[in-house]
């Protein structure tokens, strides 16, 4: 976390200052003006009672969420990284491995493993437990995931995200056999948060939605099929909770191994990888994984995803 800004108005003491220009406790202003993070025209404020004059530049220098709010190390874990600059970083994020901590105490996520050796990351974005997260995949989802390094990367991508300026790419291995290529647009719905469950509507024209509905698309292209499973990969357009395997569900190909979602053929989880994304002239990609790859040669698809 990195913040500057110039004080307007009647002097005021610092620490009544930052309480009310941040989101923060007592405490937390406490301990970010103690570990010399706050800086007031170009000194470090020693003092919380410093009265800092109209006109005078406050300048934040790192986090101030208190170490309750911030993400433990988890050395016994690490995450492959598959591209990373100044700004923002692309990991592979395994199966069975959720995005962030939910609770203080929690480890094994993967920004738990990033910490360890990018402890930069705390504090930027979101910052606390979700420190430096740019989008979520399903914790039993696999493949390419982002984390901002700064501010500013965190700015950048997030306006990306938000403008589709990003192109996101999975492989999907559905049950049934489910030919060509199409784009489907439908309004999704949130039924139940815990644990989540979306339906899906078909969209007609251009209608808008009503208000408790998110309509979304996806552009699908099928590589290779049996006669029980076919190999999809699917163009993200829209991001949104369990989007792709409610809409494949509804269309009645859901994952394979999706039994939340209604798949009946055997598989150790959903079949769905977030292989491949573009962005401001990067390509990055993720492999194959082992389970997955498995599962094609367990059916017969020999495309290549």
């Amino acid at each position: 976390m990195h913040e500057r800004w110039t004080h307007e108005g009647e002097p005021f003491r610092l620490d009544r200052l930052l309480l009310a220009r941040l989101n923060a406790s007592w405490s937390e202003v406490k301990r970010a003006i103690e570990f010399g993070l706050v800086r007031v025209d170009q000194h470090v404020a020693r003092r919380r009672t410093e009265m800092v004059l109209p006109g005078s530049t406050i300048e934040l220098l790192g986090p101030v969420f208190s170490s309750e709010q911030q993400v433990r190390p988890d050395l016994e874990r690490s995450i492959p990284v598959l591209y990373e600059n100044a700004d923002w970083m692309a990991v592979d994020k395994p199966a069975d491995t959720p995005v962030h901590p939910l609770r203080p105490d929690e480890t094994g996520t993967v920004l738990n493993a990033l910490i360890t050796n990018y402890p930069q990351l705390q504090g930027i974005g979101e910052a606390g437990l979700r420190s430096a997260v740019v989008h979520r995949l399903d914790v039993l989802t696999s493949g390419v995931l982002l984390f901002a390094k700064t501010e500013k990367g965190w700015s950048q991508l997030r306006k990306a995200f938000t403008s589709r300026d990003l192109l996101k790419q999975y492989a999907v291995i559905v049950e049934g056999s489910l030919e060509g290529e199409d784009r489907w647009v439908m309004d999704l719905r949130i039924v139940r948060h815990k644990p989540a469950f979306v339906v899906a509507v078909p969209s007609v024209g251009s209608m808008v939605p009503h208000k408790d509905l998110r309509r979304c698309d996806l552009r699908y292209k099928t590589l290779c099929r049996s006669d029980q499973v076919s190999l999809v990969q699917i163009d993200l357009g829209t991001g949104f909770l369990h989007q792709i395997r409610a809409m494949m569900a509804a269309n009645g190909h859901p994952v394979l191994g999706d039994t939340h979602y209604g798949s009946t053929i055997p598989a150790p989880r959903p079949m769905l990888h977030a292989k491949r994304i573009e962005f401001d002239g990067h390509i990055i990609e993720a492999p194959i994984p082992d389970d997955f790859a498995n599962a094609m040669n367990t059916h017969n698809l020999t495309a290549s995803p």
